[in-house]
């Protein structure tokens, strides 16, 4: 294991630190997450558990967390330069971010519920409405610079002029190319295909030249759909998506929501959009460096996947968008903290949490999987040592994250049961590609989710 100092010879170079696994490890965060970013992670990362720290230290910190493969692997070795005699980390890969949430809310109440757990963005208001952990400020040390934070991330996790939780691992929605391919098709590599207009454009001009066979890749997940609206600056959800209010309705069947399915039915019967499956990270990746369509949308966490393994050369490019483009939302996850955490382990959980963040380890994060780091002064680093002249594909998730205008769209929607409603609005877009029903299939989708957000409310009022 490496020092710091070790890891800031990583800057300015380009890195590969066994994380080829990346290319098929990913899954939300989001996310996205969602999203994408951070979402499902299929390769287990080696053990589920990893021990850390002297067996006989006078404190246990129990980390569940969602990275598998090559994120875990570097997940590992920040955790591991940890430097603390009296403090043993447990670090216990639960699977996907849909696997963390379920097992967390099954251990509520057991010796089994962890001390510090790794969530995703979009279930914020579910964990917030849990009762389960506290404010991330409350264990954080005083002189810890939450202002270093990029304003996107503290502006999304703070509720109540309160840090809930602290962001670790975050990342935008952007697109990939194969400039090579796109060359040979007769194109313009320079001139990004970044609206849906240019991506079937190019894409098809791809597959008319025999050069694959399909125009467009990405996973089925609400997350690209909420991106779709953000673009255009309008909320998917209503009360500022979630954030005033409880969300009562999803503005699904009017404005972005069908421009873009009706752009995507279009692709679909025309033998141009290659389904990965839903919430199909990995395997969208995967067709993309088989060459299979020429462009892909995804999370800017598979970015060094990409580089790594691509037979061709890649780039990368702003989400397309179907005209206007205000900014988009965050993906990944942040870390959030028992309410019950023994007193003795306060200060020991925030070092612990701290140290994740602190500006070397997320560079060092950073240059192994794509997520950008989540610290003003990590970007001041890499831009002043040359990092994204010389790896430009890591620079579009960080230029689109700070090109982004600040609105209630923007900012991301906060809704309780998100893992249904994205159910829901994922089976009606597979429905709707399908059948071309875009009125009937979308406005029964949004039917079903406002029953869905009723349902959650009444449960937590």
């Amino acid at each position: 294991m490496g020092s710091n100092q070790t890891r800031r010879g990583f800057i300015g170079t380009t890195t590969a630190v066994g994380v080829g696994a990346l290319a098929g490890c990913l899954g939300d965060d989001d996310a996205e997450d969602d999203d994408s970013g951070g979402t499902g992670n299929g390769d287990d990362g080696g053990d589920d558990t990893v021990e850390l720290g002297d067996e006989d230290a006078d404190h246990e910190i129990v980390v569940w967390h969602g990275m598998g493969g090559g994120l875990g692997e570097a997940f590992e070795e920040i955790a591991g330069e940890f430097e603390d005699e009296n403090v043993r980390l447990s670090l216990q890969y639960q699977g996907s971010y849909r696997d963390v949430l379920n097992n967390t809310f099954a251990a509520q109440g057991t010796d089994d519920f962890p001390d510090v757990v790794q969530i995703a963005r979009y279930e914020t208001r579910q964990v917030l409405d849990s009762g389960f952990f506290q404010p991330v400020e409350n264990v954080l040390p005083d002189d810890y610079p939450v202002d270093d934070f990029l304003p996107a991330l503290t502006n999304y996790f703070t509720v109540d002029d309160t840090l809930q939780s602290l962001p670790f691992n975050n990342s935008n929605a952007i697109g990939y190319y194969n400039r090579t391919m796109l060359e040979d098709a007769g194109l313009d590599p320079d001139d990004a295909p970044d609206t849906l207009e240019t991506v079937r454009e190019y894409g098809a001009a791809c597959v008319d030249e025999g050069l694959c066979d399909y125009a467009i890749t990405w996973p089925n997940h609400m997350w690209f759909i909420e991106n779709w609206y953000a673009l255009q600056g309008e909320t998917l959800f209503d009360n500022g998506n979630g954030r005033e209010d409880f969300a009562s309705t999803i503005n699904l069947d009017q404005g972005p929501g069908l421009e873009v399915h009706e752009w995507w039915y279009d692709l679909n019967q025309n033998d141009l959009f290659l389904d990965p499956g839903e919430e199909a990270w990995g395997e969208a990746t995967d067709a993309f460096l088989n060459e299979e369509a020429p462009i892909m949308i995804n999370t800017t966490a598979q970015v060094r996947g990409v580089v790594n393994d691509a037979d061709f050369e890649a780039e990368t490019m702003f989400h397309p968008t179907i005209g206007d483009r205000v900014g988009t939302p965050i993906g990944g996850g942040s870390f959030w903290v028992d309410d019950d955490l023994d007193d003795d382990k306060v200060d020991a959980v925030g070092s612990f949490i701290s140290h994740m963040t602190d500006t070397d380890q997320q560079i060092f994060w950073h240059q192994q999987t794509g997520y950008y780091p989540v610290r003003q002064s990590g970007l001041d680093a890499l831009e002043d040592e040359g990092w994204f002249e010389e790896n430009p594909q890591f620079r579009t998730a960080v230029d689109q994250l700070q090109n982004t205008e600040p609105t209630a769209a923007t900012a991301g929607a906060m809704i309780g049961d998100s893992h249904e409603i994205r159910s829901t609005v994922q089976e009606a877009s597979y429905d709707v590609i399908e059948s071309g029903e875009f009125d009937s299939r979308l406005g029964q989708a949004r039917e079903d989710c406002e029953q869905i957000l009723e349902n959650y409310r009444a449960d937590v009022e």
